[in-house]
């Protein structure tokens, strides 16, 4: 799959293909077993008669969302999100075409 050629590494952009497909249907796959694990709770919770206001989901989602984004604006979000350009940017330099 990858090719040491002055100390670089290369990738042959159909290789590099393949990876994101492969990492396409694991992501594609966990939606589903996620989407299946909800759909189950909700069944099992309501043969069990327990009330679930979902009507209050929309702002405790929206409040979730704001806590997720203040943790990306963290020092710690931000070298992950550093760390994840540099290897995307490395990538994108040793793609062959």
């Amino acid at each position: 799959m990858e090719k040491q050629t002055n100390e670089k590494q290369e990738f042959n952009l159909g290789e590099i293909i393949g990876l994101m497909q492969v990492k396409l249907d694991a992501a594609n796959s966990q939606i589903l077993h996620l989407g299946l694990l909800v759909e189950y709770l909700y069944k099992e919770l309501e043969e069990k008669k327990v009330g679930l206001d979902l009507d209050s989901y929309p702002t405790w989602a929206q409040e979730r969302f704001e806590e997720i984004k203040k943790i990306n604006e963290t020092d710690t979000g931000k070298e992950i999100q550093e760390s994840m350009k540099k290897e995307m940017e490395e990538i994108a330099k040793n793609i062959k075409l």
